[in-house]
């Protein structure tokens, strides 16, 4: 058991990808992007290690702080 000072970094999502790549999904109109992800996580460099509906939600989410929208942040 641990205690609040010991816990575990807990990781998002956003976390697997390349900062490359999340900068290219930042900007992607939003209807594209559940396939992008999906072609990456297809690809070599993750070999299907990714969430994708995480990543949309994540995503999602930066998208609307950026934006000056409250958004929901667990």
């Amino acid at each position: 058991m641990t205690t609040d000072g010991n816990r575990a970094k807990e990781h998002s999502p956003l976390d697997a990808l390349d900062r490359k790549d999340l900068a290219l999904l930042l900007r992607l109109d939003h209807k594209l992007l559940l396939g992008r992800i999906l072609q990456f996580n297809r690809g070599s460099k993750y070999h299907n290690h990714l969430d994708a509906i995480q990543l949309v939600v994540c995503i999602t989410e930066l998208r609307k702080l950026e934006n000056g929208q409250s958004a929901l942040i667990e």
